[in-house]
């Protein structure tokens, strides 16, 4: 059967009529007790062993010290065959229970021993100096012989070399005596603190580097620490018990042992580790023993504490911060300020290849401080609350720029800025952020090129208006991806898929209630919604850049093959409207037909109204290729306000019967040996009076001098309009058709 941690070793005071006397320990022979009464063997047959308890034929005396001390005899009655069955567990199981009785009974006669010696002590101690000596004298030739016997025990296998003796500390560990493989239990780190200890055995050949506390040094050899797993900061003298103990020191030592591994490990049991100095992690990371809700219920579970103390530093980026160097880990950790929140920081990490995940951390100045740029920087499963500064300061001094940064299924509380990167931010990702109750959102001199995801912003902690995300070199994000926002006021969504302002503008791809934009960093947007695809654009945003671009890629070098647009319209019909799409103002189509005088796109329009459909013409100011002959026609009308103009042409009255057609000024195009029809000719009232007018004589106004006569070309001509009679006359209403090259 199992063995239980026991002591074979028990004393009563008899009181006259008790005759029963429990044992504390396992024994099933009577000849396996020694009984005595006043240090005397009670004789044979005056007791019995029988259900675990003494029996005496007559009660002792009143006042008789009964001492009742279980010795296992060194020896084994079975001897085992792979034929004969004897391989048993029955067997196996009692040879190996009277071992470790053995063993605890070994452990017991070296506690009797040195108790007897401290007693022994006092006494020689009252000795005169001539008698100590010869004590002394004797005491030493005792000690050769009876290491001499001991040696021969162990050689021949009387006595075990794993004999176990039990120390109360590791102070204690080296007064026993050693032999290659003796073991030790060492019961505390601290006395009678009962934390931290464990079973150490003595080796003549280590070659380990003494820590003091997993390999501890003595006079010809190591106590070598048998450890499981990881140890702890238990293991170096940490307590975590008693709110007026530093356990810094115990972190100290675990950071500067070579057999801690990676990492710094708290215990993981109920325990609440107090610091009141800096701890230097050497490099190593911190694990704790899981993390819990922010209440004091939880911290007292198992957390690490900050109380203020000696934290300063001569290098600057260490001064003021609980723990420096720490490692590529942290995790499974609650971290604690104590009245320390406005001075000090809690962890000055490393930006390269770090990972914080399973942590809870209140309170502090920063509570994480990197002096450097991050680099895959992952933080995940973190709850931050109070910080007086930032939850993640990263100063960036040697302004690397900072990359690759991951935050995910992080919430950050009542604190000041939740992330705050003094320099530029690249290529980051938040996921699952909660901010509640904080001063400022996520800031950054820029971020370009991140990523946030399910964002829940809820309340400032002032209650002033602020932007959930901020850049503070340049008020615009740069090529960035957002998606899944629930902001609540009175914070500001910069991200909204309808903002244009520069400092309410995110560059990249936002995807926020029920609409996708892609947007620039300068106030340009294309929207994508319920509604269609729009454009955005700030209000000076302009140029050719403020315009909704479909286009496909060119022909193909290779093969020639070309990517047209097409429109197919469901049942044939394809609208044309305003964007208010109540207005009735007519809509204008644009598309290039040629070059302008700088050999540029000419774009010319092409227009309806109800009545007319016009359009520019093509502009051969460099080019003649391409024109053609444009038909145009003006009508003229006396009981007109304002006379037709057609392409930069309209016709007006210079005198009585005197009418010109011709172009307005700026319009360089001229009539080029034009075709000229006037119909139409409407006399007097127009209401048939009888009036008769001929058709008029025409005369070429020219564009320049001889133009006419030499070219046919002329700026326009004028109409001479007579009656039968010779005489000049105005017409009511008249029509010219003329054709032109094209052009305006």
């Amino acid at each position: 059967m199992a063995v239980p941690e026991q002591t074979p070793f028990i004393e009563y005071t008899a009181n006259g009529t008790t005759t029963v006397y429990p044992l504390t320990f396992d024994c099933d022979k009577s000849e396996y007790l020694i009984v005595s009464l006043d240090g005397e063997e009670a004789p044979v047959g005056s007791w019995s062993l029988a259900g675990g308890s003494i029996t005496f034929n007559s009660a002792p005396a009143n006042g008789v010290l009964i001492t009742i001390k279980r010795n296992t005899p060194f020896l084994r009655t079975t001897e085992y065959q792979s034929y004969n069955n004897s391989f048993r567990p029955s067997p196996v199981n009692k040879d190996f229970d009277l071992i470790w009785w053995k063993l605890q009974e070994l452990g017991v006669t070296n506690w009797l021993t040195d108790t007897d010696i401290k007693n022994l002590n006092i006494y020689v101690n009252s000795l005169n100096e001539e008698t100590r000596e010869d004590f002394f004298n004797k005491l030493f030739n005792l000690e050769q012989n009876t290491n001499a016997m001991l040696e021969e025990a162990i050689a021949n296998g009387a006595v075990s070399a794993l004999a176990v003796t039990v120390v109360e500390c590791l102070d204690d560990l080296i007064t026993v005596k050693k032999w290659q493989g003796r073991t030790v239990n060492v019961r505390s780190v601290i006395r009678n603190k009962h934390l931290g200890g464990g079973t150490f055995v003595f080796n003549k050949n280590s070659t380990r580097t003494p820590d003091g506390y997993v390999v501890v040094a003595d006079v010809g050899g190591n106590w070598e620490k048998i450890t499981v797993a990881f140890p702890t900061v238990d293991d170096f003298g940490g307590l975590g018990d008693d709110p007026n103990y530093d356990d810094a020191d115990a972190f100290i030592r675990c950071a500067l042992s070579p057999y801690t591994g990676s990492n710094i490990y708290l215990a993981n049991r109920q325990v609440e580790y107090r610091i009141n100095k800096q701890v230097d992690c050497k490099g190593k990371g911190i694990v704790g023993g899981g993390f819990s809700r922010q209440n004091a219920t939880a911290y007292a579970m198992n957390s690490l504490k900050v109380r203020p103390g000696d934290y300063s530093n001569d290098y600057i980026f260490f001064n003021n911060m609980a723990f420096i160097n720490v490692g590529a880990e942290v995790r499974d950790l609650q971290l604690v300020s104590e009245g320390v929140s406005e001075n000090i920081s809690g962890l000055k990490v490393d930006g390269y290849n770090f990972t914080l995940s399973n942590a809870n951390i209140s309170g502090f100045y920063n509570q994480v401080y990197l002096s450097n740029a991050t680099v895959s920087f992952r933080v995940q499963n973190l709850m931050s609350i109070s910080a007086s500064n930032a939850g993640f300061y990263i100063a960036d001094v040697d302004s690397k720029q900072s990359t690759t940064a991951y935050f995910d299924n992080c919430s950050w509380q009542w604190g000041k800025y939740p992330v705050l990167f003094a320099k530029e931010a690249y290529q980051c990702v938040f996921n699952n952020i909660i901010l509640e109750y904080m001063q400022y959102g996520l800031t950054a001199g820029i971020w370009s090129n991140c990523t946030f995801n399910a964002i829940w912003a809820e309340q400032t902690r002032d209650g002033v208006a602020r932007d959930w995300l901020v850049n503070t070199s340049y008020q615009q994000t740069f090529n960035c991806t957002v998606n899944n926002l629930y902001i609540r006021s009175p914070w500001l969504n910069r991200a909204d898929t309808t903002a244009l302002g520069v400092s309410d503008n995110i560059s990249g791809v936002v995807i926020d209630k029920s609409r996708i934009t892609l947007g620039g960093a300068t106030g340009a947007k294309i929207q994508l919604s319920q509604a269609g695809l729009a454009t955005l654009f700030a209000n000076w945003y302009g140029g050719t850049n403020r315009r909704l671009l479909i286009t496909t890629q060119p022909t193909a070098a290779d093969s020639g093959y070309k990517t047209p647009i097409y429109i197919n319209a469901p049942n044939g019909e394809l609208y044309f409207a305003n964007q208010d799409e109540t207005s009735v103002s007519s809509v204008v189509f644009k598309r290039v037909i040629g070059a302008t005088a700088a050999n540029a796109p000419y774009v010319a329009s092409d227009s309806w109204t109800k009545k007319i459909r016009k359009w520019n013409t093509y502009n051969h100011e460099v080019s003649k290729v391409g024109r053609f002959i444009a038909p145009m026609m003006l009508t003229y009308d006396v009981t007109f306000t304002t006379q037709q103009n057609n392409a930069g042409w309209s016709i007006s009255k210079e005198s009585t019967g005197v009418y010109r057609l011709q172009r307005d000024a700026g319009v360089t195009t001229e009539l080029a040996n034009p075709h000229i029809f006037v119909s139409g000719i409407f006399a007097g009232t127009g209401l048939g009076s009888g009036d008769v007018i001929l058709p008029p004589t025409l005369q070429a106004i020219e564009a320049y001098g001889g133009s006419w006569s030499a070219y046919r070309v002329a700026a326009g001509v004028k109409l001479f309009f007579k009656n039968l009679s010779g005489a000049l006359v105005d017409p009511m209403r008249f029509s010219v058709s003329f054709t032109l090259e094209s052009g305006i």
